[in-house]
């Protein structure tokens, strides 16, 4: 386990930002719990007007050096800057104070459930909007209100309405295959003896993780890594794998991305509240019955395509964390990283990478949906082709292809929590599903940007790369 202590508690910059609440932020000697007060802070900055966004960009360079960023990657300058999370951190920040508690886990609780969403009910006119975004993420204000019949104002209005109290988000699946990266998450149970928390310490350093998700109700975890480079660099992290199982592992479900997608049903909401969608589950009771055709959401992974740049990768993952961001803010953007294409060409290259697929817009929303699961389905072809033509009839559910199954992450609300566990976990009884293991968790939590892990790898004509040696897990998981 990497000692933690030899990093700095915080950096100059991080420390040198000031804001009207420093004097209930409480003084700490570990720099786990400085990284939570760190992030809490940096976003009170921003909140109050004591930073501007381009230190506020620097600050997070140095919180992402922390371990902590790994296991927790809560990025201030991505959220929405608005009262609700304002006045949460500070109520928050002020019951630490009240009850003296500065221990590492009480610091990170409150940072945590500060950036929770309250869920808020939703005005006639904002699920109107909300309902033409989920089909036409990227449509201006007057496109919108043609289609609505609102006012374009009553628009703009609406859209901020829905960031802020709904948690709307506008992303993009990215196909990362394009430039030879490939995805690839890792299910696993540490052997009996060995602690999650030492081996997910160890994880944090190895510099391909982009997401790590474990709950305590289980030993059940996964990790996601992005592998640049040819089939040598994937066999060389496999291979590692597979060394590692036969001490450190007591269950190993390797997955490899083919294909992803995002699928939102908003018919099932009603009156305010979301219906059971009783024919999922019979479709999924009666291998027999045949699926409606409905148009999938779905980017497939088909490897290194001809005519991308680095440049392409840099603006596309930007987009994707953003994909309704005005052309010229992307531009800025990527100004700060030294790349200099003006609003008219980003637009340009945003329309050739959604025209191929390789970039797919979408929106994603709260609205009810407070509980959140991930289910690992390991099943043959045939049942990974009737999941998927499945996924449209849920209220919010993100997929992961691989040869080896399907891997789920479904939004639903607490009151059905029950019922979607259940008709998932009945699966493993059908003939063609092998296993189906899940994860419960109270909310999704973040991943690394794919960018801060590309400033490691060495781009060429056929796209990303990195030694295989850099691949090896085994050299970052010593102890065992």
């Amino acid at each position: 386990m990497r000692d933690g202590s030899k990093l700095e508690l915080t950096s100059k910059l991080l420390a040198q930002i000031q804001t009207p609440f420093d004097d209930i932020l409480p003084k700490v000697e570990d720099t786990t719990a400085q990284f939570y007060l760190d992030t809490m802070r940096l976003y009170l900055a921003l909140s109050s007007g004591t930073v501007s966004y381009e230190t506020a960009l620097e600050a997070v360079k140095h919180l992402k050096k922390n371990p902590e960023f790994a296991r927790s990657p809560i990025n201030p300058t991505r959220l929405p800057i608005n009262k609700y999370f304002t006045n949460r951190i500070i109520e928050n920040l002020r019951t630490l104070r009240k009850f003296n508690l500065v221990i590492k886990d009480s610091i990170k609780s409150a940072c945590s459930f500060a950036f929770l969403v309250q869920d808020n009910p939703i005005s006639p006119v904002d699920f109107s909007t909300l309902s033409v975004l989920v089909d036409h993420p990227r449509l201006s204000f007057a496109q919108i209100a043609e289609i609505s019949g609102l006012a374009p104002r009553t628009v703009s209005r609406s859209i901020k309405r829905l960031t802020e109290r709904h948690t709307t988000r506008y992303r993009a699946l990215l196909d990362y295959s394009a430039w030879r990266v490939n995805t690839v998450i890792v299910f696993f149970t540490p052997r009996e003896g060995i602690d999650w928390q030492s081996v997910e310490d160890e994880l944090t350093t190895f510099p391909f993780v982009k997401t790590m998700l474990k709950t305590v109700m289980t030993e059940l975890g996964y990790v996601s890594v992005n592998i640049p480079g040819n089939q040598n660099n994937v066999r060389a992290f496999l291979d590692s794998i597979k060394i590692l199982s036969k001490s450190l592992f007591e269950y190993v479900s390797i997955h490899r991305q083919l294909a992803s997608s995002v699928e939102r049903n908003l018919s099932l909401y009603k009156n305010g509240n979301w219906t059971f969608p009783e024919e999922v589950k019979l479709l999924l009771e009666d291998p027999k019955l045949p699926v409606p055709e409905i148009p999938r959401n779905t980017v497939y992974w088909r490897g290194p395509q001809k005519g991308l740049t680095e440049e392409d990768f840099v603006l596309a993952s930007i987009a994707k964390l953003d994909a309704r961001a005005p052309h010229a803010d992307i531009a800025k953007a990527l100004e700060r990283r030294s790349i200099n294409i003006d609003s008219k060409r980003v637009a340009t290259r945003l329309r050739k990478l959604i025209d191929r697929n390789i970039l797919m817009p979408y929106v994603g929303f709260a609205l009810g949906l407070t509980s959140d699961f991930c289910f690992e389905i390991v099943c043959n072809s045939e049942w990974i082709d009737r999941i998927q033509s499945i996924l449209p009839f849920f209220p919010h559910v993100t997929s992961f292809v691989s040869p080896r199954g399907v891997i789920l992450w479904p939004s639903v609300p607490g009151p059905h929590q029950v019922e979607y566990y259940q008709m998932l976990r009945s699966l493993e009884e059908q003939s063609g599903v092998s296993s189906v293991q899940s994860i419960m968790t109270i909310t999704q939590k973040g991943s690394r940007s794919i960018l801060d892990l590309a400033n490691s790898w060495k781009y060429t004509k056929n796209g990303y790369t990195a030694p295989p040696e850099a691949l090896d897990l085994t050299r970052y998981l010593s102890d065992y």
